[in-house]
């Protein structure tokens, strides 16, 4: 079976009955949407689109990472590590988790990058209509963001750049 097909299965299974904040619909739309948008990209390759799908498999509150690991090739085990957040410490402020999540980030390879945009773009497009602060904070993270993913993909770069703007 494809690696691609079985990455979306995983992330279907990981995300089973979880729902988007805000609009309700179900998870996995969200790693859907960034997994295609990833596909279409000139540079994707198959574990790259994988990685996508699985983006959000190793956060909490209960990570997959570890089966990730075992179920995968290392090239996409690699990548979902890159792109997952490790600094959900309810102990830290957001705003010095987020600090850590932008260093950590600045030290990505390409590919991440690349998948962190596109991962990004479709969070903040999801918050459109839903008038909240979370939003408002989301946007400026997203802002603060745009220093570490500069240079991934100058097209991408700058869409995400508009909508936060």
């Amino acid at each position: 079976m494809s690696l691609i097909i079985t990455a979306a299965r995983f992330a279907d299974y990981c995300h089973k009955g979880e729902t988007r904040r805000g609009n309700g619909e179900p998870f996995v739309m969200h790693p859907a949407r960034v997994a295609a948008r990833v596909a279409m990209h000139p540079a994707a390759t198959e574990v790259w689109v994988a990685a996508a799908w699985l983006h959000d498999t190793g956060e909490p509150p209960v990570s997959k990472l570890a089966l990730v690991q075992n179920l995968f090739p290392a090239e996409v085990y690699t990548l979902v590590k890159e792109l997952t957040n490790d600094t959900h410490n309810p102990n830290l402020p957001r705003a010095a988790r987020k600090k850590r999540d932008r260093l950590r980030i600045m030290d990505m390879s390409c590919a991440a990058k690349i998948i962190k945009l596109l991962d990004r773009i479709d969070n903040v497009l999801s918050l459109w209509g839903e008038e909240t602060d979370f939003n408002e904070t989301y946007c400026q993270e997203s802002a603060l963001l745009l220093d570490v993913l500069k240079g991934a993909d100058d097209v991408l770069w700058e869409e995400l750049r508009k909508l936060v703007a």
